[in-house]
Order: C-alpha cells, then sequence, then structure tokens
C-alpha cells in the first residue's frame, strides 16, 4: 500500500458514455439522486478514504467516503412508479469525468438547446461532489503534520547555562513523510488542470501541479500555516501521560533564531512549496517546578509534530 491514509483508487477510462440505472427511494427525488450515483460510480468510479482510528496501532474503525469524479450531463427518464411509499426511477444518463478539473459544467450546441432542467440538476451534482470534494481533502489534512512529518530524538542530556539555570535538551531529526505527500499528491491531482496558472502546489523534486480552485489552496494554507510546533510528552512507568506541552517552532534554531534553513515547506503567492530536506535541531527546555515534579519515575520522553492551533492545552 503506497500511503498512510488509505487512500484507494478505482478509476475507469470512459470520459463520456451512457449507462441505464434504476434508483429506489422513499421519495421520486432521492431516488432520483441514487440513479445519478450508480451511473457516476459504475462510469467513472470512487475513490474511497478510509478515515483510521487506531488503538495499539491496531484498526478498531473504518469511515468509507465515496466520492465521484464526474457529472451528469442528460439524462431520460424511463419509468417511474411509487408502491407502497418506495419510488422507483428507471433512467437512462449520460455521464463525463473530471467535474473538479473543468469550470464548463454544461455547454449546448446552440441557444435552442437550452434545458433549464439539466442545468440545474447539473449545478446541485456539481455541489453535492464539490463538498465530498472538500471533505476528501479535509480528511487528507487532518493528519498533518503529526503524519506529515517524521521527528527522531536522540539522546538527552541535562545542561547548565552561565546563570545557573538548568535545561533538558533534547536534539532530534525532522523529515517528510514519503507516504504522506504520495497521497496527498494523489488526492490533489483529482482537482489539478493541465494548464498552468498562478495557483499551484509545489512537491518536492519539482513535482507541480496546477489548479483553477483557489479555494481548496485556501483550504490547505489554512491547515499549513508554517506554525508547527515540536511537542513533548513525558510518560509515567504505566504510560500515563504526565507532561503534554508544545515547546518550541520548527523554524526555531537553538543558537541561529529564526532559520529559514529549517522550513520544511512554505507559501509563495496563490502556491504552495514543500521543500525536501532534512533537519538537524535540538529543543531547550528549562526545568520547570512543572517538569521537576514528574521526572520521579518517568519511564519515556516522545516527540511529535503539531500544529499551533492543536497544541495540547
Amino acid at each position: 500500500m503506497r500511503t498512510i491514509l488509505g487512500l484507494v483508487f478505482i478509476l475507469m477510462a470512459s470520459p463520456v458514455d451512457a449507462i441505464v440505472v434504476t434508483g429506489e427511494a422513499s421519495s421520486f427525488e432521492l431516488a432520483q439522486q441514487q440513479a445519478f450515483k450508480k451511473a457516476i460510480d459504475h462510469e467513472v468510479g470512487i475513490i474511497i478514504d478510509t478515515e483510521r482510528f487506531a488503538v495499539d496501532k491496531e484498526l478498531i474503525h473504518n469511515q468509507i467516503l465515496s466520492y465521484s469524479a464526474g457529472y451528469i450531463t442528460d439524462y431520460t427518464i424511463i419509468s417511474q412508479s411509487e408502491t407502497n411509499g418506495v419510488w422507483k426511477v428507471e433512467m437512462d444518463v449520460t455521464v463525463a469525468s473530471s467535474i473538479l478539473k473543468n469550470f464548463i459544467l454544461s455547454q449546448a450546441e446552440s441557444i435552442s438547446q437550452f434545458n433549464g432542467t439539466n442545468i440545474k440538476m447539473q449545478i446541485d451534482m456539481y455541489r453535492k461532489q464539490q463538498a465530498d470534494g472538500d471533505k476528501l481533502v479535509k480528511n487528507t489534512l487532518k493528519y498533518f503534520p503529526t503524519e506529515a512529518m517524521h521527528i527522531e530524538a536522540s539522546e538527552y542530556k541535562i545542561v547548565l547555562d552561565a546563570n545557573r539555570n538548568i535545561y533538558l535538551e533534547i536534539p532530534y531529526t525532522l523529515s517528510w513523510n514519503q507516504s504522506y505527500l504520495d497521497a496527498l499528491y494523489e488526492l490533489l491531482s483529482l482537482f489539478a488542470v493541465e494548464e498552468k496558472t498562478s495557483i499551484y502546489f509545489d512537491f518536492d523534486h519539482g513535482d507541480r501541479l496546477y489548479f483553477n480552485d483557489r479555494v481548496l489552496l485556501t483550504h490547505i494554507k489554512n491547515r499549513m500555516r508554517r506554525a508547527d510546533f515540536v511537542t513533548l510528552k513525558i510518560n509515567s512507568l504505566l504510560n500515563e501521560p504526565l507532561l503534554n506541552t508544545c515547546v518550541q517552532s520548527i523554524l526555531y534554531r537553538q543558537g541561529v533564531g529564526w532559520d529559514g534553513r529549517s522550513t520544511m515547506y512554505g507559501h509563495k503567492g496563490d502556491g504552495i512549496a514543500v521543500y525536501d530536506r532534512v533537519v538537524q535541531n535540538y529543543i531547550s527546555v528549562p526545568i520547570s517546578s512543572d517538569i521537576y515534579n514528574v521526572l520521579d519515575g518517568m519511564s519515556q520522553i516522545e516527540l511529535s509534530v503539531s500544529t499551533a492551533t492543536d497544541c495540547p492545552k
């Protein structure tokens, strides 16, 4: 499995095709929507996003989200009926792919071919699928930066400064989790366009994706704010958390201050760039009374990366 997020892609090579489908539901509208979804899933495919809930590294629950990268261009109702409160609709549906890559939802061959019902249906489908796409992106970004970056701590030491202040010093190495970048790349590829625009995402090794959707990049920028912190966690002998706190920004380098060489990603106008680098740094934590009081019986020190908004209280 390439990705840590369990993104599974099932895509078929049928850009525009027609299919007869049947939908059943408690209302005509719901039966129609079910038929539309069957047609899209059959002709274009689905993406399954497995949202993980892990305890002791064991998967205990999967939440499956289906998102169809396609839309309906035309349809004809073959039959409809209602029996005991259950509506059944049979439809001939024409499906096109890649709704999120193209702003043209509908295009008539002549002005006389204006079908208002179809246009409303296409707009409704677009809004629904756009919301599903946003949910996929949100589900992926929720793992940032905790699972997006590897942080590996080295042996700590206790140091004394010139003013007799005592510090806990822990060297660490910070790098990208390539599996996470692979998952993000595969997901964002669904939204990418071929033409070059000012809205882009630069992955490591110079692989750039372009977008027409500024809102999409705004969602990503709101999560990737360049405000990530190293989090220090101290556990007891019973593996109970004694201390869990953000210590310092990953952009801060001891003895230097704010250092661009520690930047793992950056914002450039309407774009975002990921930097392929490994950062060597260390945290220096004053031995406060809180830390001093939990040192007895301490069994483990853990480092992780957290956004500023997700820092432990």
